[in-house]
């Protein structure tokens, strides 16, 4: 039987670095602040200190968390997985097939 060792604290924190929309295979998930530009809150508005303030995340959609969702329920944008009360995703594929139709339709 193997045993682990347990892990040694570095005193550094563990930091998520998000991989870019573009290098994510079509069958990833993304959540809505990877697709469209969030709300700033109160909070980061007033931050005086810069690590309280958060720095935007590039985005793949051009509108805003409420034009998506308006999207999603008319039908005109990929409905979203559901996978828990608080955990709602896109497949990548589905975005990038919808996107390349909006190119479509302006070209």
């Amino acid at each position: 039987m193997r045993t682990l060792k347990p892990k040694q604290a570095t005193g550094a924190k563990d930091v998520h670095v998000p991989v870019p929309f573009e290098k994510l295979p079509d069958d990833a998930y993304v959540r809505q602040a990877q697709l469209v530009r969030g709300y700033q809150s109160k909070k980061a508005k007033k931050a005086k200190k810069p690590k309280e303030a958060k720095e935007p995340q590039p985005v793949v959609l051009p509108f805003s968390a409420s034009t998506l969702w308006r999207l999603v329920g008319d039908g005109s944008f990929p409905k979203p997985i559901k996978f828990s009360e608080r955990v709602t995703a896109w497949r990548v594929g589905d975005v990038r097939r919808w996107l390349a139709e909006q190119e479509a339709m302006t070209a």
